[in-house]
């Protein structure tokens, strides 16, 4: 890739491929009274669940926590939802998190259909204000698929 500089002058960059030799699943790690999670990928809200409450006792009896995720290479955008309890002090809104910025969000077919089957399960919603709005939901990601 050639950059051009302010001043003008160019520069070729070489782009080297990173090795990534990462483990799949969540890992959990111990030490005296600092419990560690490290992810890798993001799966889905419902696998970050289950690997939280594998740990629960250790993590709920630390004196540190560390969430490590300075490996991760993205995943489900609703991954790491169950990790905004151990990062934000009290009940809110993303909308208080984030503010007013505008997120942008890459509708690639596979992105849509990650969402898609994340919302697959409700569905099966006794509530029907729930059911509605997911299946709303599905039909704008079907909408949205591919357009970047």
């Amino acid at each position: 890739m050639i950059v051009e500089h302010a001043d003008g002058t160019q520069e070729d960059i070489v782009f080297q491929k990173y090795p990534l030799d990462l483990p799949k699943e969540p890992q959990f790690e111990k030490r005296e009274n600092t419990v560690i999670l490290k992810f890798s990928k993001f799966k889905s809200c419902e696998d970050t669940e289950k690997f939280l409450q594998a740990h629960q006792k250790d993590i709920k009896q630390c004196k540190r926590l560390i969430i490590d995720l300075r490996k991760n290479i993205g995943g489900s955008e609703e991954g790491y939802l169950p990790l905004l309890g151990y990062i934000v002090k009290n009940d809110g809104f993303l909308k208080n998190i984030y503010g007013d910025r505008t997120i942008w969000t890459n509708y690639s077919e596979t992105n849509c259909q990650r969402s898609i089957d994340n919302l697959q399960p409700y569905l099966e919603s006794e509530d029907a204000a729930v059911k509605e709005y997911v299946q709303s939901a599905i039909i704008y990601y079907e909408q949205m698929k591919s357009v970047g």
